[in-house]
C-alpha cells in the first residue's frame, strides 16, 4: 500500500517514510527502491529538512543508491542557504557514512559550516569532523573552525563527541595542541561515563598523534 501511494505523496511524506524505516531498522529493498525512484523524479520539490532526512535515513539502513545521493547532492547545493546546522551536519554525515564522494557538495557544505561556526557545539562539531575523516577530506578553514569551536564549547561534549573528535583529527593527521589539551581535560572529567569503545578511540587518537 505504501509503494502504491508514493505517486501522490509529497516530499515530506517520502522523507518521513524513509525516516520511520530508519528508526525501526526496517530495510525493505523493494520499498526503498520505489521510494528512491519517486524521490529522484521529483527531487526539485524537496526542501532542506526533507533532503537531509532522506539522505540520513538511507545511510542509517545502509542502502547504497548512487542516483539518489547524486540527486540529493545537486538539489542540496541549489538550496543550501536554507539549510540549518542540523541539515548540514546530517547530510554530510550521510554521505560520509555511505562513502559517497561528491566534491561539489562537500565543498559547499564546508563553506556553509564555516559561516555558521559560531553556533556549532557538541554533536555538530564531532559529527562534522568525523564525516571529514571518513571522506578523507580536510578543508583547512573548516577543520580550524571546528577545533576552535570545540575548545570554546568543550564542556558541552559528551564522551562520544570527545572520542569522535579526537579520532577524526588523528585520522586526518592534524595536530592541534589546544584541541587535544581540551579533549584530554574534559575526557578525564567524564571518563566514568565513557564506554570502552570511546575510551579506546580516544587513546588511539592520542597515540596516533
Amino acid at each position: 500500500r505504501s509503494m502504491g501511494c508514493l505517486a501522490t505523496a509529497c516530499p515530506q511524506d517520502m522523507s518521513s517514510m524513509a525516516w520511520s524505516m530508519a528508526r525501526l531498522a526496517e530495510r525493505d529493498p523493494q520499498c526503498l527502491r520505489a521510494l528512491s525512484r519517486e524521490a529522484v523524479s521529483r527531487i526539485g520539490e524537496f526542501r532542506a529538512q526533507e533532503l537531509s532526512n532522506l539522505a540520513w535515513s538511507f545511510a542509517v539502513v545502509r542502502a547504497p543508491d548512487a542516483e539518489l545521493f547524486d540527486a540529493i547532492a545537486w538539489q542540496s547545493i541549489d538550496i543550501l542557504p536554507s539549510f540549518l546546522i542540523l541539515n548540514l551536519t546530517n547530510t554530510l554525515w550521510a554521505f560520509a557514512a555511505m562513502g559517497h564522494e561528491h566534491p561539489p557538495l562537500i565543498g559547499a557544505i564546508s563553506d556553509a559550516c564555516v559561516k555558521k561556526m559560531d553556533a556549532f557545539y557538541g554533536q555538530a562539531i564531532s559529527a562534522t569532523a568525523w564525516s571529514c575523516a571518513k571522506l578523507a577530506v580536510a578543508p583547512a578553514g573548516l577543520l580550524q573552525g571546528l577545533a576552535a569551536a570545540a575548545v570554546r564549547t568543550i564542556s558541552c561534549c559528551a564522551p562520544q563527541n570527545l572520542a569522535n573528535l579526537a579520532w577524526a583529527f588523528a585520522k586526518l593527521q592534524i595536530v592541534d595542541e589546544a584541541l587535544m589539551q581540551a579533549i584530554s581535560g574534559e575526557a578525564k572529567l567524564k571518563m566514568r561515563d565513557a564506554i570502552p569503545k570511546e575510551l579506546s578511540s580516544t587513546a588511539w587518537a592520542f597515540a596516533k598523534l
